[in-house]
């Protein structure tokens, strides 16, 4: 057994660490770009809606790249996973469509948005749709270079994405162009540039791909491993829409969805990075499990300890007022919803530990009824809380860390019925 030092982890995982940060900060940066306008509530309140139902489409790909790192050994493989990936986003596409154009009125009652917010809330869906085809591209691309242990590539790409998204944002606000522009124009110029790059290092990359294997990959077999994954992925993003739908019910809805997508996005920020153990584990735990066990558990603790600090530190509202423009009214409730957040890293990394051996594993099947069960778990929680009048930011934000805690519990009972399978 090869054994693999903790500097190597920090190696492969930093670089995809800055992958999950710069996704999140994006969207901080987009969040600053709508805090500016002159009803900067109302807008971030908008996109939270639609993002919220955009997301569970882009959701159900997020684990496409470790598909493509488990199961692409062969070109017929590569073949076969690329096509259903780029099948998947447009399957994905069509309920958004439908939500954005003939169901709107579905979109208005889900949330108990009328009007304008309605009208807006729907275009943002349907110009947000050829989005999810480049993330079908830029997933793919990451999980064969991962898999190839190009990982610093793909930092450099998503640097790419961030930057473009910055600038973006920047010209858009001094231009005062219009959401639309700031929101899904950003976004769509920078997956071009990352999906662009990531090709062509993948085209430059020395690849070990056979040219045929013993036992090639049937769609039925891809499929089998992928659904369960993006059920998983999907709830993961149902857990947003869900809270909203139910705030919606509240007397300050608005101002409490607009507190809730500030703080959601600043709480991913550490969250995704802690994501990206899943690519570790993958890649590793095969041959160490104890020492992929301690370099999580280690960085999850400095990544815990180091966001708290930075919460309780006089730098937090400076950053909230002054570099993200939120309103000052806002920034206390924003900062002590953040404050319960911190501790969704914790409980996520012990769900990925689990997450990883289930997919090395190849019995995913409990990540998805753990999935389902966190879902209705917040959104059960949330409805209780209404009729007492008890759901505001704070208890939205509750919610969704008992959600995970109880998915974590889940996966890693379903766990120990293949615990004795080989790790491959």
């Amino acid at each position: 057994m090869n054994l693999v030092t903790l500097p190597s982890y920090w190696r492969f995982w930093w670089p995809l660490a800055l992958v999950g940060l710069a996704i999140p900060l994006s969207k901080v940066i987009i969040n600053g770009g709508l805090a500016r306008l002159e009803d900067g509530v109302v807008e971030l309140a908008t996109v939270a809606y639609a993002e919220g139902l955009f997301h569970l489409a882009q959701a159900a790909m997020a684990f496409v790249p470790q598909a493509a790192t488990v199961l692409v050994r062969s070109r017929r493989d590569h073949q076969r996973c690329w096509r259903l990936s780029l099948l998947l986003a447009a399957m994905l596409a069509l309920p958004i469509l439908a939500l954005g154009g003939p169901l709107r009125p579905l979109l208005g009652h889900l949330y108990g948005i009328d009007g304008a917010i309605l009208q807006q809330a729907a275009n943002y869906l349907l110009w947000m749709c050829p989005l999810l085809l480049l993330h079908a591209v830029v997933g793919y691309r990451v999980g064969l270079l991962v898999r190839h242990q190009r990982t610093g590539w793909v930092s450099i790409a998503t640097m790419s994405y961030l930057a473009t998204v910055a600038t973006v944002v920047g010209i858009g606000s001094w231009l005062s162009a219009p959401p639309l522009v700031l929101v899904v124009g950003s976004q769509a110029a920078a997956l071009v540039v990352k999906a662009s790059l990531l090709m062509l290092i993948w085209r430059q990359t020395p690849t070990d791909l056979t040219e045929s294997e013993d036992r090639p990959l049937a769609f039925r077999g891809i499929w089998t491993f992928f659904w369960p994954l993006a059920i998983t992925s999907a709830m993961f993003a149902a857990s947003r829409p869900v809270i909203y739908s139910v705030v919606g019910y509240t007397e300050q809805a608005l101002l409490t969805v607009a507190v809730l997508r500030v703080a959601f996005d600043l709480g991913l920020l550490v969250q995704l990075p802690v994501n990206q153990f899943r690519h570790l584990l993958v890649t590793f735990v095969a041959r160490d499990q104890a020492g992929v066990a301690r370099f999580m558990l280690l960085t999850t603790a400095i990544i815990t300890l180091l966001s708290l600090a930075f919460i309780a530190s006089p730098l937090c509202p400076w950053v909230l007022q002054e570099v993200m423009g939120i309103r000052e009214d806002l920034i206390g409730p924003v900062r002590s919803t953040w404050l319960i957040l911190v501790l969704v890293p914790v409980v996520v990394a012990w769900r990925n530990w689990h997450h990883g051996l289930a997919m090395v594993r190849r019995r995913t099947r409990s990540m998805a009824l753990a999935a389902v069960l966190r879902v209705a778990g917040t959104g059960a929680l949330c409805a209780a809380a209404v009729p007492f009048g008890l759901l505001d930011h704070h208890l939205g934000a509750t919610a969704l860390l008992l959600g995970f805690a109880v998915e974590a519990l889940v996966v890693r009972q379903g766990g120990k019925r293949h615990r004795r399978l080989p790790l491959e």
